[in-house]
């Protein structure tokens, strides 16, 4: 004997799982917006706030981007059931933390300047490799470009007990 109970739309909640990833300034983020209940797949829409300047959010609830701005960014979404009428509105908080500007960590990977920043540098200058987060850190001799001089130079300060990198000036 089985028994069986049709639950009413009103007991269902789309509920949100988990708070936002915290973010870096500068760096690219990514970070899915997640939910439970309702029957289907849900669309997801920002009712009021906003998010950082340089980042969006994509209807399946996929906010990505990178900025300049820090601090905490407070926005409100609706999730829509796309199998009923349903919606649920909540809130969010995304935190983006300011990051210290290192000058030759090209890769933004951690806070020391390393192999790792030359290899990144010379990937970018000839392999077609990403452009640096922060452009600025890979300008070392301050000339307002990324070229070899900045390879030379960050080898020299690497290896050769050169003059330490400044914060440049190439966009």
């Amino acid at each position: 004997l089985k028994l069986k109970q049709k639950i009413p739309w009103d007991m269902y909640i789309i509920s949100v799982d988990s708070d936002l990833h915290v973010a870096q300034q500068y760096l690219t983020y990514a970070d899915t917006l997640q939910a439970r209940g309702g029957t289907a797949s849900r669309t997801w829409t920002i009712l009021s706030g906003a998010l950082p300047s340089g980042y969006s959010m994509s209807s399946l609830g996929l906010i990505t981007g990178a900025s300049t701005d820090t601090g905490n960014f407070i926005f409100t979404v609706r999730a829509k059931d796309n199998g009923s009428s349903f919606a649920d509105t909540t809130q969010f908080t995304l935190r983006v933390n300011p990051v210290t500007l290192i000058p030759g960590n090209v890769d933004m990977a951690d806070q020391i300047v390393d192999i790792s920043d030359l290899t990144y540098l010379i990937g970018y200058l000839y392999l077609g490799g990403p452009k640096p987060p922060v452009p600025i850190t890979a300008d070392l001799d301050n000339d307002c470009n990324i070229d070899i001089s900045d390879v030379t130079w960050l080898i020299g300060y690497l290896y050769l007990d050169g003059e330490a990198p400044v914060l440049g000036c190439a966009l």
